[in-house]
């Protein structure tokens, strides 16, 4: 047998002009079959069916234009004021104000965030690595250094300076290690060649006088 297309679905005003030309007709088939048992009701699972085929021809039903219609909308609650009325309601700045919050905006700066780059805690971890062992080195540096004794001219000189030898001994360590400090900075440090010149200068003019 051929298929054959399925029938288009009546319209609702199509139905209503089919119901008022018969208007003896009865509306709904009764059929005695069709009436539902007490027996169907008592289970789980006819209540669960009942209750999902509800909910489908709910959600399936379109609304009516009635039914959109009488739905009460809450109204929306208008603003009492506007940004203008705001604006009008703060007090005018005075010309000292505004030139005092001038003063005071110019000598600020503005700093800009650097935008952070693939890597930058690597980086970050590199250098902090690379002082930690230049600060160690520079502390067996100074640690190395020993502190070099005054010597005594004699037994007499002690007695009379007293307690000025003991003073000058300490005093000659803390310069030789901060000598010894400063040397290693400028051999580490990246200097710039005319202030290297001068440097150079300086301790060729001191070497002469000496």
């Amino acid at each position: 047998m051929a298929p054959t297309a399925p029938n288009k679905r009546k319209s609702l005003r199509l139905k209503a002009t089919e119901r008022l030309a018969n208007p003896l007709a009865p509306r709904k088939t009764h059929r005695p079959e069709a009436a539902v048992s007490d027996a169907f009701i008592q289970s789980k699972r006819d209540k669960q069916l009942i209750k999902h085929s509800s909910f489908v021809s709910k959600i399936g039903k379109a609304p009516s234009a009635s039914a959109r219609k009488n739905q009460k909308r809450r109204e929306r609650k208008k603003l009492q004021t506007n940004l203008e009325s705001l604006a009008d309601a703060l007090p005018e700045l005075t010309a000292e104000e505004i030139s005092r919050g001038e003063a005071e905006n110019a000598g600020k700066i503005r700093h800009r965030s650097l935008r952070s780059k693939p890597g930058a805690l690597r980086r970050k971890e590199r250098v902090v690595r690379g002082e930690m062992e230049r600060f160690g080195m520079s502390l067996a540096q100074l640690s190395s250094v020993k502190e070099v004794p005054v010597p005594a001219a004699g037994g007499e000189r002690m007695m009379e300076d007293g307690g000025a030898d003991e003073n000058k001994a300490p005093g000659q360590g803390t310069a030789n290690r901060f000598a010894a400090l400063r040397g290693f900075i400028s051999a580490t440090m990246d200097q710039n060649p005319a202030f290297a010149a001068q440097h150079r200068a300086i301790g060729g003019n001191g070497a002469k006088g000496a």
